[in-house]
């Protein structure tokens, strides 16, 4: 692109005339004032640095969120008082510790504690029971809208069954987690499972009964201490 410019002359003439002319020249024109190679470089570079500061804060994110899992650690245990006749309340204790990140929910209708029975009399090998012949079921959380086990928490749940003496039980606490709150989304149903056996047997029973005098030799007895 030229640039045009008027150029005015004035010059005499012989006799004392003066002749006075104008004329138009092309200049070059000047190069328009732009980005320079070195700023664009710099802006590309700008933009990639943030492209991949993005992409790696998004990658430990997502990395993070994949060792985020649930990281519980229970015991099951259970302890009797005897009723009248043959009947006993037993009561099964379960501790749960929080020992991951973070928060656990349970799954409030699935968790519970089953009883079996265990045959007295069975081959060596290892111990067979019927699953489908439950001899008592309780469900702790069944009433709740939900539980939760904050991280770095120890907590107890006590459930009580009434169960026969004269036999050994099976007990198992079966603990699944909520499926929808329970991180990375997708993942299969965790379900903690602790167990404990517990003997019902009358000599056992017996041993644990109260020791109020209830015949006339225990009455004399108790008289002369």
């Amino acid at each position: 692109m030229r640039q045009a410019a008027r150029q005015h002359r004035d010059r005499k003439l012989p006799g004392g005339d003066r002749l006075v002319s104008d004329s138009i020249i092309m200049l070059p024109a000047s190069a328009p004032d732009g980005p320079k190679w070195t700023e664009i470089a710099q802006l590309l570079l700008l933009a990639l640095g943030g492209a991949f500061a993005a992409w790696r804060w998004g990658f430990e994110e997502w990395i993070k969120r994949k060792r985020e899992i649930p990281i519980m650690d229970g015991e099951l245990s259970a302890k009797a008082l005897p009723l009248d006749g043959k009947r006993l309340l037993v009561t099964a204790r379960t501790v749960w510790h929080n020992r991951g990140t973070i928060p656990v929910y349970a799954n409030v209708k699935g968790t519970s504690l089953v009883a079996f029975t265990v045959p007295l009399k069975s081959e060596d090998g290892a111990i067979t029971y019927n699953k489908d012949k439950k001899i008592a079921e309780v469900f702790p959380f069944y009433e709740y809208d939900f539980c939760v086990f904050e991280p770095g928490t120890h907590s107890e749940i006590s459930m009580h069954l009434n169960l026969e003496s004269g036999h050994i039980y099976y007990l198992e606490f079966n603990f699944p987690l909520n499926k929808s709150k329970t991180p990375p989304p997708g993942r299969d149903v965790i379900i903690y499972t602790r167990k404990c056996i517990f003997d019902a047997r009358d000599s056992r029973v017996e041993a644990k009964r109260p020791t109020n005098p209830t015949s006339k030799n225990d009455k004399k007895a108790h008289s002369d201490k």
